[in-house]
């Protein structure tokens, strides 16, 4: 018996933050650096 499943997509989406950080704002937030951060 060779079946093959079905599959189907359904939706798809996107999003775009109201805010983009960049790491020298993401260090002073929290207790981090850029090198962890990249």
């Amino acid at each position: 018996m060779n079946t093959k499943p079905n599959a189907t997509i359904t939706a798809i989406g996107g999003f775009v933050p109201d805010t983009i950080l960049d790491n020298k704002t993401l260090e002073k937030m929290v207790d981090t650096s850029d090198q962890w951060i990249t």
